[in-house]
């Protein structure tokens, strides 16, 4: 395969598209430290709050929440450029967070959480829209690249910040502290993305619905499976119902037919953000309640495995010329495999120091496996619904992740419910993530194809 020479930094981060990324960077960052924040606040507000059994809810709803908004507030952009949608996103992450910092019990957590979804949503759509629409064709791997990186500086920061916070002013003040940063990240892209001019809707993409059925869905299956009473059945089964054809509409791009190839690959970026958010999310909680390690041991796991997936995604940003699609794919799931394999260690009486190795190892894996399925994705799709398939990818990663912390959240209920500790709960979220892990492994070897010969 020719490779073209990639530009060079000077010439993509010169004049308006350059103001333009270091404020899409900045805005990224600013949900990346909220998101890191909230997994290590988490166990210390659970313990103040009480009803561990919507402990998974807490990442599940903003996910949901997200689902549901990337395609409204992608059309939105379309109409009405990005401006408004800048507000929004700023308005719901505000107030969610405010919200969320005063809350007096869980289900009022859970609304906050709620409102900061639908705010990560519009930050989503907006980050994605205006590169597709504002950042020239030949740049766009680099733009991605520094969005990727923007992950690193909350990586180092992030989980720690929300640990200190919560273990000296309190779990409250973890969320409190990122509202300043709402206002900064709104003020380095709204200069530039004033200036974008409204884009044609793409050639395709997926109706709302589907979006709005899988979120609905996916609602109705997580209160179907916290808790087992009489309408445990019927729930899920409507859940089911409602949802497995919308997901599978919706990894079509809205259409009846779509590339084998693109179905796969958005089922195995679903498949492998499952595995990994079902145990990242429960981490700091396995080392605080079941270990008994503090706060600071538990944000040193979160900062280990985002530093392990930026340099992952390094490597493989240094290797895609080099290894097949598959064997990227399969090396990142493997990894991702023998990380989980260690925190289960951990829970099992390994010394805990073994989980920020393990998780470490789990962030190299899926930072070089996650940007290989993006590229099979957007390689199996038309030039003309190459935007719409990204958004795809977006949509899937997140309805992954949100499915993997809910029904990890279902597994520690279910336990605590049936009488047994949390450590019971939390080997039935490990075992939900193994099972992920070793499906998305042989779909890799199943349906990726290999080396041309």
């Amino acid at each position: 395969m020719t490779q073209l020479a990639a530009p060079g930094w000077r010439e993509v981060l010169r004049g308006r598209q350059g103001r333009l990324l270091v404020g899409l960077v900045g805005l990224e960052t600013v949900g990346a430290i909220e998101q890191l924040v909230a997994v290590t606040a988490m166990p210390a507000a659970a313990r103040a709050l009480g009803h561990l059994a919507l402990y998974g809810w807490v990442f599940a709803v903003p996910g949901l929440a997200a689902v549901a908004v990337i395609p409204v507030a992608a059309r939105d952009l379309d109409r009405a450029g990005p401006r408004r949608a800048l507000l929004l996103m700023a308005l719901f992450l505000g107030g969610g967070t405010l919200v969320a910092g005063a809350a007096p019990d869980m289900l009022v957590l859970l609304a906050g959480r709620l409102l900061q979804g639908v705010g990560t949503g519009l930050q989503y759509a907006v980050g994605l829209g205006l590169v597709v629409r504002d950042v020239r064709p030949a740049h766009r791997a680099r733009a991605f690249a520094l969005l990727a990186g923007a992950w690193v500086l909350p990586g180092m920061v992030g989980p720690m910040l929300g640990g200190v916070l919560a273990g000296t002013l309190g779990w409250r003040w973890a969320f409190w502290a990122f509202l300043p940063l709402v206002g900064v990240g709104l003020a380095l892209v709204w200069p530039v993305a004033g200036r974008a001019a409204p884009a044609a809707p793409p050639a395709a993409s997926a109706p709302l619905r589907w979006s709005l059925q899988v979120a609905g869905a996916g609602v109705l299956c997580l209160v179907a499976v916290t808790q087992l009473t009489a309408a445990t059945v019927p729930l899920l089964a409507s859940g089911l119902a409602l949802g497995l054809p919308a997901v599978a509409r919706l990894s079509a791009g809205g259409q009846t037919a779509a590339p084998r190839s693109l179905r796969l690959a958005l089922a195995l970026v679903a498949l492998i953000t499952l595995a990994f958010f079902a145990v990242n999310s429960f981490l700091p909680l396995l080392l605080t309640r079941v270990r008994h390690e503090g706060l600071i041991l538990a944000s040193l796991a979160i900062t280990a495995s985002t530093l392990g997936w930026s340099l992952g995604n390094w490597w493989q940003s240094q290797q895609v010329a080099r290894w097949s699609a598959r064997r990227l794919i399969a090396l990142g799931t493997a990894a991702l495999g023998i990380g989980i394999l260690g925190v289960a260690a951990t829970l099992a009486g390994a010394p805990a120091v073994l989980a920020d190795v393990a998780w470490t190892v789990a962030g190299a894996g899926i930072g070089i496996a996650y940007p290989t399925v993006y590229l099979v994705a957007t390689q199996a799709a038309v030039a003309a619904t190459a935007a719409a398939t990204a958004g795809l990818v977006m949509v899937m990663d997140t309805l992954g992740a949100s499915a993997g912390s809910g029904l990890a959240g279902s597994a520690v209920a279910l336990a605590r419910q049936g009488g047994h500790g949390v450590a019971v709960g939390l080997a039935g979220a490990i075992g939900l993530a193994l099972i992920a892990a070793a499906a998305a492994l042989a779909l890799v070897w199943w349906a990726v194809p290999g080396p041309a010969g």
